[in-house]
């Protein structure tokens, strides 16, 4: 079960057996904006356990009707590298700007679920493009 939910029963109950959660399980990455992931949280199997596992979170505003996202090569490599506990959170937005909780899709590992799943397609929008230093240009 995820932290968000659980995070009151457990203070609640005073169980000192999650007292690391006194410490924030939930860290949004404002100031590391090269992170490839948007938060930083915690799953844990239930209420008897003493272990978590990290979660990196990347959250998704997308249409309604395709849920078209763009994903930068940093999250895209993020993903690859964190695979079983990388989540992707895509919430649909209506045209009023409000957001459809209802509509919610997490994906577990969407560099395999996404990327490599012939389900999704992907297009190549944007290319990056600088000056090369052995170019003589920047002289």
């Amino acid at each position: 079960m995820h932290c968000f939910s659980r995070r009151k029963q457990f203070y609640n109950k005073g169980c000192a057996a999650y007292s690391f959660l006194h410490t924030p399980e939930i860290t949004i990455t404002l100031s590391d904006v090269g992170a490839g992931y948007d938060i930083k949280s915690y799953t844990i199997d239930g209420l008897g356990s003493e272990s978590a596992v990290l979660r990196h979170i990347e959250v998704k505003a997308v249409s309604p009707f395709d849920y078209k996202f763009f994903w930068t090569a940093n999250e895209l490599a993020n993903a690859k590298i964190f695979q079983e506990t990388y989540y992707l959170y895509l919430l649909p937005v209506f045209e009023t700007g409000m957001f459809d909780l209802g509509g919610l899709e997490v994906i577990k590992n969407p560099y395999f679920n996404i990327y490599k799943n012939q389900d999704w397609d992907s297009t190549i929008e944007l290319i990056s493009c600088s000056l090369s230093v052995s170019s003589g240009l920047s002289e």
